[in-house]
């Protein structure tokens, strides 16, 4: 994977100076959002100033350019590289939350007039002063200290010849063992696309000022998982992961960077609709926890070819009493209570939900339209159909469904199959809840039936009859073998 490492030692002063002009980035695009505390900044201020606790390694990684040239990137270290360079050029205060706070330093003696002071030798002489940097910024420090701080040695890791997977490899590796939430530690994954992710999230006024997400938030990863959600449900629904890790994974191999802009699209559209300040009840809806619910339906909406105020207006009825309309006994309130938010089975309640009231309220202009009332996630469906079952039911138990199918493919069925092409998922599904529905053993069958079969009937009603035909022929020979015996 990686070429080979090599050991810097490096000044505090010679580092940052790098960092000023950019030759080492501390914004690789998975990296966590700065979050130190200052009782956690000053107190790495003050190890650098005293000299007196060593400052641990830092990681880098050096990556080609296309043109030739490398940029290297903060793996390790983020969080105290933000915090030396805050201090130097970010005209950060030390506050009172430290410690120790007297900083000795050595000083040349001079006389009245400002004449050093000279020993029988004739070499300076030197004593030794002390300074409180409570309440003190890098410019208001005495010149040895800065001299000081500058000064203080670092030793830097550089890992050479990487590409941007590989540098987002390395910082997962490093963070392991720090304290990287789930959201942050999940972005990880995401290399491939973790540029766009971040591009979007410091840059999109949608999500800065239409929605409710918070700067705490947004230092704790949650912008990012909320893009990759939307990416995840708008394109990838019938492959649903609800945990970050899992699908910022399937992301990595599966999405394509057209998916990212189109939720950036969508994002921008819905900027004239939606604001904290003028708007806030419409901004209300688009929190942590339901933005994504809230793409999947305006995509839904972009299907039908209408003009996107109609949408804004019905944003605007929702907040101001539609929401409180009951659909087979629930109102929007009940649903969104639901505890397990991330289930595919609410999902689908609650963008069948929103989807049902905004085509009774566009009415007449969305009658007859083909995607009006195809919300329902079409492998329920597909299963509901050929196996004659109850939709409800399959719906409640998708989740099982989709994470036994995972495991059982990678048991079964060997990478590279055309079996696990995602058009061919919903016979795999279908297969499987029918096994189920038998309470008979699928895996030998399916390890059988994969080494002999690398192809599917593009039809997929077609393609679960024949899997369904030669599962049905391999129980009937081994209860004929059974009989013999």
């Amino acid at each position: 994977m990686l070429d080979e490492y090599r050991i810097e030692p490096l000044s505090v002063g010679q580092y940052l100076d790098g960092v000023d002009n950019e030759d080492i980035k501390i914004d690789q695009a998975v990296q966590r959002s700065f979050c130190w505390s200052k009782e956690m900044m000053n107190s790495l201020i003050y190890s650098a100033l005293s000299r007196k606790i060593y400052i641990p390694n830092l990681i880098l990684a050096e990556e080609k350019r296309k043109d030739g040239t490398k940029q290297t990137y903060v793996v390790d270290g983020g969080q105290r590289t933000e915090t030396l360079y805050r201090f130097k050029f970010g005209d950060y205060k030390i506050t009172n939350k430290l410690r120790s706070h007297m900083v000795p330093y050595k000083k040349k003696k001079t006389d009245d007039n400002g004449v050093f002071i000279r020993d029988e030798y004739g070499n300076i002489e030197y004593e030794i002063k002390e300074f409180d940097i409570r309440n003190k910024t890098y410019n208001e420090l005495p010149q040895e200290l800065k001299s000081k701080f500058n000064g203080c040695p670092l030793t830097t890791v550089v890992y050479q010849g990487c590409t941007t997977d590989e540098t987002s490899e390395l910082v997962l590796l490093y963070n392991n063992h720090v304290g990287m939430n789930v959201s942050q530690k999940s972005l990880t994954y995401i290399g491939k696309y973790a540029d766009e992710i971040k591009r979007i999230k410091d840059t999109n006024r949608f999500l800065m000022d239409g929605t409710v997400l918070s700067e705490n938030e947004k230092k704790n990863g949650i912008w990012e998982r909320v893009i990759a959600e939307s990416v995840m449900a708008i394109n990838h629904f019938d492959n649903w992961k609800k945990t970050p890790k899992d699908m910022c994974d399937y992301l990595n191999i599966n999405s394509s960077e057209e998916e990212y802009k189109t939720i950036e699209d969508y994002f921008n559209r819905l900027i004239p609709y939606s604001d904290r300040i003028e708007n806030s009840k419409v901004a209300a809806l688009f929190t942590s926890k339901n933005l994504f619910i809230w793409m999947m339906v305006f995509d839904h909406f972009s299907k039908l070819h209408l003009p996107d105020d109609k949408f804004g207006k019905f944003l605007n009825a929702f907040v101001n009493g539609l929401h409180l309309q009951t659909l087979d006994g629930e109102d929007w309130d009940s649903i969104d209570a639901g505890r397990h938010t991330k289930d595919r089975s609410l999902i689908t309640k609650k963008v069948g939900y929103i989807t049902t009231l905004m085509n009774e309220f566009l009415g007449e202009e969305v009658k007859d339209k083909p995607n009006a009332n195809n919300i329902m996630a079409e492998n329920e469906s597909f299963i509901a159909d050929v196996l004659n079952m109850d939709l409800e039911k399959v719906i409640d138990k998708m989740d099982i469904y989709n994470e036994d199918l995972d495991s059982l493919a990678e048991r079964t069925i060997r990478d590279g199959s055309k079996l696990l092409d995602a058009v061919n998922r919903k016979s795999l599904l279908a297969m499987l809840v029918y096994a189920y529905e038998r309470d008979i053993n699928l895996e030998e069958w399916m390890e059988q039936y994969a080494a002999k079969n690398n192809m599917y009937l593009p039809d997929q009603k077609k393609n679960f009859l024949h899997m369904k035909s030669e599962f049905n022929k391999y129980i009937e020979t081994n209860e004929k073998a059974s009989g013999s015996q």
